[in-house]
């Protein structure tokens, strides 16, 4: 890693009867993708449009009578941006996601139309939350994307069976001497 990552970090307390604004701040900071390096601060790779949503989080929570600070900071060194890129590391979640596709296209077959639309509907749902929060993806990221379009792939058959669809075999070649130098036409030809 060349370059060390700038990040922003919230820092919030919440009194302790406050339960209610506490959990949404807390789901609101998980949707993100925050981690949490200690107890009320959470990190998050610093840009632009993060750095507003964090804002107008530390917004809320203060209108909720609690108290946040936002700051921005740099990794110190080589080994501190390892240790906190790891904390973003979603192979966990790509894995679960993985094996969530191996489960459903088991059933895939016997659902009528509808439930397979409504499948598809959740399960891209689930994908783009993943990859919503992958900061910094890895090989778990792009062996989820091959199993996903395999799943897209085979729920298109199972909505379209009549149709034509991609099939993974050898195409056989001609032997071009016998048509070359011919006349070829794929209308009626017109003398």
């Amino acid at each position: 890693m060349n370059t060390l990552t700038t990040w922003s970090v919230l820092v919030l307390t919440f009194p302790t009867e406050n339960a209610t604004a506490r959990m949404r701040a807390w789901r609101a900071l998980k949707a993100k993708g925050c981690v949490v390096l200690r107890d009320g601060i959470y990190l998050l790779p610093h840009t632009e449009e993060r750095e507003d949503e964090m804002r107008e989080l530390a917004s809320g929570i203060d209108e909720a009578g609690g108290t946040a600070h936002l700051l921005r900071a740099q990794s110190l060194n080589a080994s501190q941006e390892e240790d906190f890129r790891a904390l973003f590391d979603r192979n966990d979640d790509y894995i679960a996601f993985v094996a969530s596709l191996s489960a459903a296209r088991k059933t895939l077959g016997g659902l009528p139309p509808a439930e397979v639309t409504r499948l598809l509907r959740r399960v891209r749902k689930d994908y783009d939350a993943i990859r919503t929060i992958d900061y910094f993806p890895g090989a778990a990221s792009t062996d989820a994307e091959i199993a996903w379009e395999d799943f897209m792939a085979l729920a298109d058959t199972v909505l379209s069976p009549g149709e034509p669809h991609a099939a993974e075999r050898a195409v056989s070649t001609l032997e071009g001497g016998g048509v070359r130098g011919g006349a070829w036409s794929t209308r009626p030809l017109q003398c």
